[in-house]
């Protein structure tokens, strides 16, 4: 079975591109881009599901230092996430389990302006329409979430 996973994202590139994989596809970001959309279909089952979005080959050109400081980055924010028209928002996902860290060392990074190599796991329910509800069954609902139809 497969499911519509749309990304969009703001973003800014200083290099000539920012490549990122999601789900094993390619994608690049070209310099100066300010905004990005990715709209693919995916294989799932029904139940929990993850995938996978990477930046692993980070080019010297991404970041530019002054006297051994970084003065400039390229980096891209994920502003919206759907899946099959619906939009997850961020306290969905996050309670979900989904993280966000380094490709090497594993640390944890921030969700917004990821400007160096990582992989973000998203998390998901299907059907959508059941996430809640396997949310409240589980260890980790921390409180109101939700979703709306787009």
């Amino acid at each position: 079975m497969t499911i519509l996973f749309e990304i969009k994202g703001s973003c800014r590139v200083i290099g000539k591109s920012f490549d990122i994989q999601v789900d094993n596809n390619e994608y690049q970001i070209h310099k100066d881009q300010t905004a990005f959309q990715i709209v693919q279909r995916i294989e799932i089952t029904d139940g929990w599901n993850t995938v996978y979005i990477k930046h692993v080959n980070h080019p010297d050109d991404l970041t530019r230092l002054e006297n051994g400081k970084i003065v400039d980055h390229s980096f891209l924010a994920f502003d919206q996430i759907m899946i099959n028209k619906y939009e997850i928002s961020h306290s969905m996902w996050q309670n979900s389990g989904c993280n966000v860290y380094h490709h090497e060392s594993k640390n944890k990074l921030y969700q917004y302006h990821l400007g160096e190599p990582f992989v973000m796991e998203i998390k998901f329910y299907f059907p959508v329409e059941h996430w809640t509800f396997a949310l409240a069954e589980g260890y980790s609902h921390h409180g109101r979430i939700g979703w709306k139809h787009a």
